[in-house]
Protein backbone atom coordinates (compact mmCIF):
# COMPACT_ATOMS: atom_id res chain seq x y z
CA UNK A 1 0.00 0.00 0.00
CA UNK A 2 0.86 3.68 -0.67
CA UNK A 3 -0.61 6.93 0.99
CA UNK A 4 0.24 10.27 -0.85
CA UNK A 5 0.32 11.86 2.56
CA UNK A 6 1.20 9.48 5.05
CA UNK A 7 2.42 11.67 7.38
CA UNK A 8 -0.01 14.28 7.21
CA UNK A 9 -2.27 11.73 7.76
CA UNK A 10 -1.05 10.00 10.39
CA UNK A 11 -0.15 13.30 12.20
CA UNK A 12 -3.97 13.98 11.61
CA UNK A 13 -5.22 11.25 13.38
CA UNK A 14 -2.60 11.68 16.54
CA UNK A 15 -4.04 15.65 16.81
CA UNK A 16 -7.51 14.20 16.96
CA UNK A 17 -7.90 12.91 20.18
CA UNK A 18 -6.12 11.18 23.11
CA UNK A 19 -7.75 7.62 21.67
CA UNK A 20 -5.66 9.02 18.72
CA UNK A 21 -2.53 10.28 19.75
CA UNK A 22 -1.91 6.59 22.25
CA UNK A 23 -2.72 4.66 18.72
CA UNK A 24 -0.20 6.52 16.82
CA UNK A 25 2.40 6.22 20.02
CA UNK A 26 1.41 2.49 19.99
CA UNK A 27 2.41 1.98 16.21
CA UNK A 28 5.54 4.13 16.89
CA UNK A 29 6.91 2.11 19.96
CA UNK A 30 6.03 -1.46 18.11
CA UNK A 31 8.62 -0.28 15.70
CA UNK A 32 6.98 -2.75 12.71
CA UNK A 33 3.22 -1.52 12.82
CA UNK A 34 3.58 1.34 10.77
CA UNK A 35 6.51 -0.65 8.21
CA UNK A 36 3.66 -3.39 7.82
CA UNK A 37 0.94 -0.72 6.52
CA UNK A 38 2.79 0.52 4.17
CA UNK A 39 5.30 -0.22 1.79
CA UNK A 40 7.02 3.05 1.25
CA UNK A 41 7.94 3.06 5.53
CA UNK A 42 9.72 -0.87 5.20
CA UNK A 43 13.01 -1.83 3.73
CA UNK A 44 10.74 -4.57 1.77
CA UNK A 45 11.50 -5.09 -2.28
CA UNK A 46 7.98 -3.33 -3.96
CA UNK A 47 8.01 -6.63 -6.12
CA UNK A 48 8.06 -8.84 -3.15
CA UNK A 49 5.75 -5.95 -1.28
CA UNK A 50 2.97 -6.63 -3.90
CA UNK A 51 3.22 -10.29 -4.59
CA UNK A 52 2.68 -10.98 -0.82
CA UNK A 53 -0.88 -11.40 0.74
CA UNK A 54 -3.06 -8.02 1.48
CA UNK A 55 -3.79 -9.30 4.52
CA UNK A 56 -2.82 -11.24 7.96
CA UNK A 57 -5.91 -14.03 7.37
CA UNK A 58 -3.90 -16.85 7.07
CA UNK A 59 -1.85 -16.38 10.15
CA UNK A 60 -4.79 -14.84 12.42
CA UNK A 61 -6.54 -18.25 11.07
CA UNK A 62 -3.53 -20.31 11.81
CA UNK A 63 -3.09 -18.62 15.32
CA UNK A 64 -6.82 -19.64 15.94
CA UNK A 65 -6.38 -23.38 14.68
CA UNK A 66 -3.08 -23.97 16.91
CA UNK A 67 -5.08 -22.70 19.71
CA UNK A 68 -7.99 -25.39 19.30
CA UNK A 69 -4.80 -27.55 20.23
CA UNK A 70 -4.88 -26.20 23.85
CA UNK A 71 -3.41 -22.58 25.24
CA UNK A 72 -2.69 -23.95 28.67
CA UNK A 73 0.51 -26.37 27.56
CA UNK A 74 3.60 -26.86 29.14
CA UNK A 75 6.64 -26.18 26.84
CA UNK A 76 6.68 -29.95 26.33
CA UNK A 77 3.11 -30.22 25.75
CA UNK A 78 2.92 -26.86 23.30
CA UNK A 79 5.77 -28.63 21.16
CA UNK A 80 4.09 -32.07 20.98
CA UNK A 81 0.55 -30.01 20.12
CA UNK A 82 2.18 -28.28 17.50
CA UNK A 83 4.53 -30.89 15.79
CA UNK A 84 0.51 -32.88 15.72
CA UNK A 85 -0.66 -29.87 14.46
CA UNK A 86 1.60 -29.79 11.61
CA UNK A 87 1.62 -33.09 10.77
CA UNK A 88 -1.90 -33.21 10.14
CA UNK A 89 -2.12 -29.91 8.39
CA UNK A 90 0.44 -31.52 6.18
CA UNK A 91 -1.84 -34.50 5.66
CA UNK A 92 -4.96 -32.55 4.93
CA UNK A 93 -2.80 -30.18 2.69
CA UNK A 94 -1.39 -33.54 0.87
CA UNK A 95 -4.97 -34.74 0.24
CA UNK A 96 -6.33 -31.92 -1.42
CA UNK A 97 -2.99 -31.53 -4.20
CA UNK A 98 -3.38 -35.24 -4.65
CA UNK A 99 -7.16 -34.79 -5.44
CA UNK A 100 -7.02 -31.51 -6.78
CA UNK A 101 -8.83 -29.84 -3.75
CA UNK A 102 -8.06 -25.89 -3.65
CA UNK A 103 -8.06 -23.91 -0.21
CA UNK A 104 -10.14 -21.35 -2.03
CA UNK A 105 -12.84 -24.77 -2.96
CA UNK A 106 -13.54 -25.05 0.74
CA UNK A 107 -16.46 -23.02 2.52
CA UNK A 108 -15.80 -19.63 3.98
CA UNK A 109 -18.84 -18.09 4.89
CA UNK A 110 -19.81 -16.46 8.22
CA UNK A 111 -21.73 -19.92 9.50
CA UNK A 112 -18.44 -22.06 8.74
CA UNK A 113 -16.40 -19.23 10.64
CA UNK A 114 -19.12 -19.23 13.55
CA UNK A 115 -18.85 -23.29 13.61
CA UNK A 116 -15.43 -23.60 13.94
CA UNK A 117 -15.27 -20.90 16.62
CA UNK A 118 -18.48 -22.90 18.70
CA UNK A 119 -15.95 -26.24 17.84
CA UNK A 120 -13.11 -25.00 19.32
CA UNK A 121 -14.59 -23.79 21.91
CA UNK A 122 -16.72 -26.78 23.27
CA UNK A 123 -13.50 -28.60 22.82
CA UNK A 124 -11.64 -26.41 25.08
CA UNK A 125 -14.32 -26.88 27.25
CA UNK A 126 -14.39 -30.63 27.34
CA UNK A 127 -11.10 -31.09 27.92
CA UNK A 128 -11.14 -28.24 30.96
CA UNK A 129 -13.94 -30.50 32.60
CA UNK A 130 -12.24 -33.38 31.58
CA UNK A 131 -9.38 -32.43 33.84
CA UNK A 132 -11.59 -31.38 36.78
CA UNK A 133 -13.64 -35.12 36.56
CA UNK A 134 -10.29 -36.73 37.35
CA UNK A 135 -9.58 -34.91 39.98
CA UNK A 136 -12.88 -35.10 41.71
CA UNK A 137 -12.48 -38.92 40.86
CA UNK A 138 -9.26 -39.09 42.19
CA UNK A 139 -10.31 -37.15 45.80
CA UNK A 140 -13.40 -39.51 45.73
CA UNK A 141 -11.22 -42.58 45.80
CA UNK A 142 -9.09 -41.21 48.39
CA UNK A 143 -12.29 -40.53 50.41
CA UNK A 144 -13.26 -43.72 49.87
CA UNK A 145 -9.87 -45.76 50.93
CA UNK A 146 -10.14 -43.52 54.18
CA UNK A 147 -13.82 -44.22 55.16
CA UNK A 148 -13.19 -47.99 54.56
CA UNK A 149 -9.95 -47.64 56.53
CA UNK A 150 -11.38 -45.69 59.58
CA UNK A 151 -15.04 -46.41 59.34
CA UNK A 152 -14.96 -50.50 59.26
Amino acid sequence: MTHPAWDSTVAEIQASEKAGNNWVENKVQSRFAFEAMAWHKSKIPRNIWESSDTTTNISEALHADINCEGTQNSLLGGIMHARYFDTMRMKVQTAGHEFGIAPSSWPNTLTTSISHVMKCSALAKASELEGTDRKIIQQNKRLQMAYDKYCY
